[in-house]
């Protein structure tokens, strides 16, 4: 869902009760309850839920060696997630390095703070935050507020008979993000293809160049099921427990599902690079980058929930928010 933190600013303890409604139509999954923590050592919140999916990860990392492509492969993942419960626990931190391009240093904090804090922190100080005025904040709620009314309306009835039936998203001047060493992605959606609407149903075309990175993302309103067109590479999926249920290579021909909220990078392979189609079960599908995330957060929210200096927040905020279509030698090479 929405990325959000919460900070009392007052004088008095403050307790929170949050509903969760897992029947609302927003929700894709099931109707188990889940958070997904961006940062920290979070506790757990629903013990009978990662009890039943700590059972099921670890008969999925029970079979044979030769059948989880190798004992290496499984070394490597024991290794990358036995500290933290975040989802970016779930990564290695030579891969967030590169994704952020930060230093390793600033990479491992993000997989897991050295002091193990959970989601509750306490900031020494205060925090020094620059807010909005609040009549600004109700002129932009008013204006969504209206922008979401008007949705589906262009002032004319529009028929499924006379409805735009087809689009080539794979166009290169049809590409929403570009990076000339990384890649690009397009997407299709109601608004550019109105009949999606009655489909429910979004598109998204990915072409990663050799290397190229798709940096750690999730779809906040839907599941999605990647299709591999062209070329080959990786792909790994992290749940709410930090854990990553895919980790595998990619070829041509080949699908992968990836549910609501869960966090999902991509990487071209060395030798060649990788298109991938993917469709999701909402007509207006969104994605959420980790990376905006880190940019849009205060400064100060960053440093206690992460256990960064000045320096490594400045650096993840700036130096490595290029957008989410990544390539590692050239982000070294900025440096």
């Amino acid at each position: 869902g929405i990325p959000y933190w919460t900070y009392n600013n007052g004088d008095e303890p403050l307790v929170a009760i949050s509903l969760l409604d897992t029947s609302n139509i927003a929700n894709q999954l099931d109707s188990t309850p889940r958070v997904f923590y961006l940062g920290g050592n979070p506790e757990v919140e629903f013990p009978e839920t990662q009890e039943e999916q700590q059972e099921r990860h670890q008969q999925k990392h029970s079979l044979p060696v030769g059948r989880r492509g190798g004992q290496h492969q499984q070394e490597e993942e024991s290794e990358e997630q036995k500290d933290g419960n975040s989802v970016l626990s779930g990564f290695s931190s030579e891969f967030l390095a590169q994704t952020f391009n930060t230093e390793e240093d600033t990479a491992k904090r993000l997989r897991s703070p050295r002091d193990k804090r959970n989601q509750i922190v306490r900031v020494e100080g205060g925090l020094r935050i620059i807010n909005p005025e609040g009549q600004q904040e109700e002129e932009e709620e008013e204006e969504e507020e209206k922008q979401r009314s008007e949705q589906g309306r262009n002032g004319l009835e529009e028929t499924i008979c006379s409805l735009k039936i087809r689009e080539n998203i794979a166009q290169p001047a049809r590409a929403d993000l570009y990076n000339p060493r990384a890649g690009s992605i397009s997407t299709a959606n109601s608004l550019t293809l109105p009949i999606l609407r009655y489909l429910r149903l979004s598109a998204e075309y990915v072409r990663l160049y050799r290397n190229g990175i798709y940096a750690p993302h999730w779809n906040i309103n839907a599941n999605s099921l990647l299709y591999v067109i062209r070329g080959e590479g990786r792909v790994r999926i992290v749940n709410s427990q930090g854990n990553a249920v895919f980790d595998n290579k990619v070829r041509k021909g080949q699908l992968v599902v990836v549910p609501q909220n869960f966090v999902v990078a991509e990487q071209a392979g060395e030798e060649e690079g990788l298109e991938y189609l993917v469709f999701k079960t909402n007509d207006r599908a969104a994605v959420s980058h980790v990376q905006q995330v880190f940019r849009a957060t205060p400064a100060d929210v960053l440093a206690n929930a992460f256990g960064l200096r000045q320096r490594q927040v400045t650096e993840l905020k700036l130096s490595g928010n290029r957008g989410p279509l990544v390539h590692p030698q050239s982000q070294s090479q900025s440096n």
